[in-house]
């Protein structure tokens, strides 16, 4: 698991969301919206929900090009319980949750390899 240092917000520019994103080196970020988690934004996203589709970044929000639905997962669960949501999902990211729900960090499919 991936700590989480800084989040991003539904209603940033996907603009300002890939410049904090090279800044810190990385290529996804959770999005929080009212202290919850709302969505994981990947460099995956931006290209093919965005770039791809001829969206103005200074003008397309987070919201409108990540990945939402139930992209989370609990601190203690299985493993393999991890890698078939995913796999169910679709995607290579999860918001790892302790038992309060605050996010802890990210996992991916790479860290399960």
């Amino acid at each position: 698991m991936t700590p989480i240092f800084e989040t991003l917000r539904g209603g940033d520019l996907v603009s300002n969301a890939a410049q904090t994103m090279k800044r810190l080196g990385v290529t996804s970020m959770v999005v929080m919206d009212h202290m919850q988690v709302s969505g994981i934004l990947t460099d995956k996203n931006i290209i093919e929900n965005s770039t791809a589709q001829g969206l103005d970044p200074q003008k397309t929000t987070v919201r409108d090009v990540m990945t939402c639905g139930e992209i989370r997962c609990a601190e203690d669960q299985d493993l393999e319980e991890i890698e078939k949501k995913m796999d169910q999902m679709n995607t290579q990211y999860l918001v790892v949750l302790d038992s309060n729900g605050k996010p802890l960090g990210m996992i991916s499919q790479d860290q399960l390899a």
